[in-house]
């Protein structure tokens, strides 16, 4: 008998998951909804935020929808939530004309043949190899994902001529996807406040640093096999070293990858060794912190606009080669560079802070940039365009 409950039920979900398709193909389009998701909708934030706050500036009539796993989230009053995986978020998808996204997609259903698909990525000047690059080492789910979604993309955004380049060669674009070549929209809100004494002082002040505090900023990229162990570094090691050569009071901000943010819960915190993944966003750190430490991470590319100071510490440079595999970007840049914790606190006590902020100005001086503020703006205002509610 449990056997036969067990078809019966079987047989009624295939046929509602059949219904729910023919319902989403044969919704028609509404030019007024536009989706949005960022990183797979944990938060409100990087450069959909953005967007979906510039359209709202200018044509305040269209329904935004953010899809989130988070019903708590924090979000404008604009903006609508829809569930991820929910049966609303497929209706949604199945009506919406624009779909913004800064990650490879799980379309909850097909693209149709009208709809506009943007990928805003999320990350620039990528230092390690990515997509298409390592296709082989990604997971095939991945690969497949990352392919339809290439194959459907309307346009992609870009912040400088490298991006081009790997966009073409790496991420399965097909032949009629415009690069738009605006900057990312995330990166509007350092350009715009790189010297706002204002907003820095009122940042700080959230988190309970002194405006004339030394802040140093770790924050190392994704790693396949990462754990709370591989942020438990002598962090008072690196202010000491800090605080010897600044003469100034010296805090720390841990920044854990998006994709690990469980890992902050094994960490411990105190007034020198600060939380910097929950309390604020990556654009906030990159304008108030005076100097970064990272890896294999885009997140230098914050720094290299602002001009400031990065260390690179690479304690597993070989296995992660071996893992992942390092950009031309990597090696055609004079980074200053760290192999063992030893090595970095050596830099640190050696190289000054106004020579690390050269090296930075100079390597984006070397690629063509497109961010100039207005981003958010442009990527709106064409959107808007296409869907004729300019």
């Amino acid at each position: 008998m449990k056997k036969i409950k067990k078809t019966i039920k079987n047989i009624l979900l295939k046929i509602c998951s059949l219904c729910v398709k023919v319902i989403c193909f044969v919704l028609p389009l509404n030019r007024n909804i536009i989706i949005f998701n960022s990183y797979y909708g944990q938060k409100y934030d990087d450069s959909p935020a953005n967007i979906a706050d510039a359209i709202h500036t200018i044509n305040n009539k269209i329904l935004l929808y953010w899809s989130t796993n988070n019903k708590n989230i924090t979000i404008p009053n604009y903006v609508k939530v829809v569930l991820r995986k929910s049966l609303k978020e497929k209706f949604i998808f199945s009506r919406a004309k624009v779909i913004v996204s800064n990650v490879r997609t799980w379309f909850p259903t097909k693209i149709k043949k009208n709809q506009i698909y943007i990928q805003t990525w999320h990350g620039s000047f990528a230092l390690k190899q990515i997509e298409g690059q390592i296709e082989n080492k990604l997971d095939r789910k991945y690969v497949d994902k990352a392919k339809y979604d290439g194959s459907v993309c309307t346009a992609i955004l870009s912040s400088n001529s490298l991006d081009n380049a790997l966009y073409k060669e790496a991420f399965w674009l097909n032949s009629k996807c415009e690069i738009l070549k605006y900057g990312l929209p995330r990166n509007d809100f350092i350009i715009n406040n790189s010297n706002n004494d204002k907003i820095k002082r009122a940042i700080r002040k959230k988190i309970g640093l002194g405006y004339d505090d030394f802040v140093i900023l770790f924050a190392p990229t994704f790693r396949n096999t990462m754990s709370a162990n591989n942020l438990k570094l002598d962090y008072y090691s690196i202010l000491r070293c800090f605080e010897a050569k600044t003469k100034k009071r010296c805090k720390l901000l841990i920044r854990v990858h998006s994709s690990e943010q469980h890992l902050v819960n094994e960490l411990k915190f105190d007034d020198s060794i600060l939380d910097g993944t929950n309390n604020l966003e990556m654009q906030e750190l990159s304008l108030i912190c005076d100097v970064l430490i990272t890896d294999y991470s885009s997140t230098v590319h914050d720094y290299l606009i602002l001009g400031k100071p990065i260390l690179l510490y690479l304690p597993d440079f070989d296995s992660y080669i071996e893992e992942r595999g390092l950009s031309r970007n990597f090696y055609d840049n004079p980074f200053v560079k760290a192999y063992n914790f030893k090595e970095l606190l050596e830099l640190i006590d050696s190289v000054s802070i106004d020579n690390l902020s050269k090296i930075s100005s100079t390597i984006y001086n070397s690629i063509e940039s497109y961010e100039n503020g207005n981003a958010s703006q442009n990527v709106a205002k064409w959107i808007l365009i296409k869907i004729s509610k300019l």
